[in-house]
């Protein structure tokens, strides 16, 4: 299998990120010693985790934290917190770090073996605007 069986598309709430799996390749099949990279897509409202074997690039397994459903406690609206200046809008740095915390937390309970993992890479949503 080459690189043209694959189709990768990097996404936010500007674009999408997937990952098509090419024919005769299972998203529910891990082979036991194939070696796993692990993406990462931190974005506005919810962080994306995708694992793919190192050689076939099968999809191995897709999870995603969503900030206002998974972690209520942070008091976000579409993973952003208004104010307290008229105009001004955070993220919690925290919030993004559990978010991290909890995928992993849910790879490992769905049986992922995490040890197997020789690649990781990851890709952010970043907007500065300032005004004067």
């Amino acid at each position: 299998m080459g690189l043209g069986d694959i189709s990768v598309i990097a996404t936010n709430e500007y674009a999408s990120f997937s990952f098509q799996v090419p024919s005769g390749c299972s998203s529910t099949v891990m082979p036991s010693s194939e070696p796993l990279f692990l993406g990462f897509d931190l974005s506005t409202q919810q962080l994306k985790a995708v694992l793919i074997t190192a050689h076939s690039l099968s999809v191995v397994h897709e999870a995603s934290v969503h900030y206002d459903a998974d972690l209520p406690s942070y008091g976000t609206s579409n993973g952003a917190i208004l104010g307290p200046d008229e105009g001004r809008v955070t993220s919690p740095v925290c919030m993004w770090l559990e978010a991290l915390d909890l995928i992993l937390e849910r790879m490992r309970t769905a049986g992922i073996d995490l040890g197997r993992v020789v690649g990781i890479g990851g890709a952010g949503q970043v907007c500065i605007i300032w005004f004067a």
